[in-house]
C-alpha cells in the first residue's frame, strides 16, 4: 500500500478496536546522487524509505510500535504490538490535540520545478564541477570527487481526535572536493551547496570556495601555548558551539527539573515561561534555514 492508504488503514483498525487515544506519523523519502571522477560516474546513491510509527494510550497507559512494511498484516501487527506494550507501561497523563489552524509561518520547503530534474541534470552538473575544479591549477593537484544530488520527502501526522496534516519537502545539492599541496603537505577542502533555487547552484562559486578552503589549510604551524583572543567566523562558530552546547543545556535542564520536583506543583508552576539558560551568548537560527532549506 502507499503511505496515504496505510495511514487510513491504521486509523480504521484503531477505530474498530475502540482504542482510547492514538496518534501516528507516516513518512517516506527518496534520494538520488552521483559522484564523478574525471567526468566518469564513480558512485551512484539511490535510496527509498518509508514507514509508520504509532503511539496509543489505552487505559491511560502508552504503547509504541512502528513498521517499515506497509502491508495490512504488518500494520495490524504493529497496532497489536503497541497494545501489548501498553499493558505493561506506566500511566501517562496526556491529552492529544485536535484539529487547529497552524501558524502562518512562511517557511519555504518545497519547489515543484525541481521534480523535473533527472539524471542528466545530475551528470551535467557534476561534469561542470569536475571541469572547473581540474582547471584551477596552481597548488591544486587532485579532485577526489564532484557531486550532485536531489531528495524528496513527505510526512503525515494523524490522531484519534481528527487531526490530519501532511507536508512535503525537497532540495537539490552539488559540491566538490579539492586536494592542495605546497610540496610538503597535502590538505583537502570542499564545499557543498544545497537548497531550492536552481540558479543558486553555481559551479563557479562552488569550485572557487572549495579551492579557497583547500589552500587556506596549507602552511599550518604549531601554536605556542598562551592566552589568545580568537574570533570565530559565522561559518564555523555554530558547529563549534554545537559540539559542546547540548551537554550544558542538558545539565541546566536537569538542575531546574530537579529543583521543580523538590517543590510543590503550585510553586513550580510559576516558573513556566521563565528563562533559566545563560545570557552570555546566543546563536540565532535564521528562519529560512530551518530544516536546512534555502541558502
Amino acid at each position: 500500500m502507499n503511505l496515504d492508504r496505510s495511514v487510513e488503514y491504521v486509523l480504521d483498525v484503531c477505530k474498530k478496536k475502540r482504542l482510547d487515544q492514538y496518534d501516528l506519523v507516516g513518512s517516506e523519502s527518496k534520494e538520488v546522487g552521483i559522484e564523478l571522477f574525471r567526468k566518469r560516474v564513480s558512485n551512484t546513491e539511490l535510496s527509498n524509505s518509508r514507514g509508520i510509527g504509532i503511539r496509543l494510550i489505552q487505559s491511560g497507559k502508552p504503547g509504541y510500535s512502528y513498521s517499515e512494511k506497509l502491508s495490512e498484516e504488518a500494520l495490524f501487527q504493529m497496532v497489536e504490538d503497541a497494545l501489548a506494550q501498553a499493558k505493561i507501561s506506566d500511566p501517562l497523563d496526556i491529552d492529544l490535540p485536535g484539529p487547529s489552524e497552524l501558524p502562518k509561518i512562511n517557511i519555504r520547503s518545497y519547489e515543484e520545478s525541481l521534480e523535473s530534474l533527472g539524471f542528466e541534470w545530475l551528470k551535467s552538473t557534476g561534469e561542470k564541477l569536475d571541469d572547473l575544479a581540474w582547471s584551477v591549477g596552481g597548488k591544486i593537484e587532485n579532485v577526489p570527487y564532484s557531486y550532485a544530488g536531489k531528495n524528496w520527502s513527505r510526512f503525515i501526522l494523524a490522531n484519534s481526535n481528527g487531526l490530519y496534516h501532511s507536508e512535503k519537502s525537497n532540495l537539490i545539492s552539488a559540491g566538490v572536493a579539492l586536494v592542495a599541496t605546497d610540496g610538503k603537505t597535502k590538505k583537502m577542502g570542499g564545499y557543498t551547496r544545497s537548497g531550492l533555487d536552481l540558479d543558486r547552484i553555481r559551479p563557479e562559486l562552488i569550485v572557487s570556495t572549495a579551492a579557497e578552503r583547500s589552500l587556506a589549510l596549507l602552511g599550518a604551524k604549531p601554536v605556542k601555548s598562551g592566552s589568545y583572543n580568537i574570533v570565530l567566523s559565522n561559518r564555523i562558530s555554530p558547529q563549534i558551539f554545537g559540539m559542546f552546547f547540548l551537554r550544558f543545556r542538558r545539565i541546566a535542564c536537569k538542575k531546574v527539573c530537579l529543583d521543580w520536583k523538590a517543590k510543590s506543583v503550585r510553586k513550580s508552576h510559576h516558573k513556566i515561561g521563565t528563562c533559566f539558560a545563560t545570557r552570555t551568548f546566543r546563536i540565532i537560527q535564521v528562519r529560512d534555514f530551518l530544516m536546512r532549506r534555502g541558502f
